[in-house]
């Protein structure tokens, strides 16, 4: 079957314009749109849908031709938004098995609407990390449709679809409003004293973290450090191209500069003295200022 009675994810479906089987190779289909424009269209012979915020039910037309005689038959297909569940409730199911759909609000993004990045997902309820990438911005209201995944400790959005785009410039204030701040001094030394990524998590990995201390460029992109002369960073600073133009102006031509960013933890990892390596947390940042 090509068809389900419902679609609930944007789709391209080829549709098939001569059968497969040697015995029926003289039947030709085509295929039209009949009702629900809105939602179905047929490019390139495949079928196009499109999730709006409202129900559309579509009817599709084939028409089989073989030795000059026709016959027709229309399809009824629903393009609906899935029913959906909270962020928190994600976290809780803890279900790595099946696709859950998640509505809520974007916080931090690595990418916008041009270019594909990893991004925070956030609601009342709580947020999560989605590692996949998606061309979404800042306060967009969106609904994914993902598995539960798990990292070190931090829980994960294994992000398969970008369902729908609800809505766009939604404020995201209110997820900022009560971060943890620290002197990066003061974040380094807590860091330095959990054991494990676990625990680190469980401190840090819900929450929006806002640190000040030295930034500076590095071959990936910009990390916070304890001071200017240490070159093993305590935070690691995921952002998209208009924070890093922003971070790219603060340094200047300088080597350092005093900042005070704001994110939320996408990782974390823990001290390695051998290595030389601190305590660290990666983030993916909403804003950085001068401090």
């Amino acid at each position: 079957a090509l068809f389900t009675s419902e679609i609930v994810t944007n789709s391209q479906i080829a549709l098939p314009t001569n059968p497969t089987s040697e015995e029926y190779k003289t039947v030709a289909y085509t295929w039209s749109v009949v009702e629900g424009a809105s939602a179905f269209a047929i490019e390139d012979g495949k079928l196009k849908v499109t999730i709006g915020n409202s129900p559309v039910v579509g009817k599709i037309k084939v028409v089989a031709t073989i030795n000059g005689k026709t016959a027709e038959h229309v399809i009824q297909i629903t393009a609906k938004q899935p029913d959906t569940i909270t962020v928190g409730k994600f976290i809780e199911n803890a279900n790595k098995n099946d696709i859950q759909y998640v509505k809520g609000v974007v916080v931090a993004s690595g990418g916008d609407s041009d270019n594909a990045g990893s991004f925070i997902l956030a609601d009342d309820s709580g947020l999560v990390f989605s590692y996949n990438k998606f061309k979404v911005n800042v306060g967009d209201e969106i609904i994914i449709a993902t598995k539960y995944s798990e990292y070190s400790g931090l829980v994960q959005s294994d992000t398969s679809a970008l369902v729908s785009v609800i809505s766009t410039g939604n404020d995201v204030s209110k997820y900022l409003a009560n971060p943890v701040a620290k002197s990066i001094g003061d974040l380094s030394a807590e860091l330095e004293a959990c054991t494990t990524t676990v625990e680190m998590y469980e401190k840090y990995g819900q929450k929006c973290i806002q640190a000040t201390g030295t930034v500076k460029k590095t071959d990936k992109g910009y990390a916070m450090y304890l001071n200017a002369e240490d070159n093993q960073y305590i935070l690691n600073l995921y952002a998209n191209s208009a924070i890093n133009e922003q971070l790219k102006t603060l340094l200047g031509s300088a080597s350092s500069v005093e900042l005070t960013v704001t994110g939320f933890v996408r990782g974390v990892g823990t001290a390695n003295p051998d290595k030389g390596y601190h305590a660290s947390l990666t983030l993916q940042l909403n804003n950085v200022v001068a401090a």
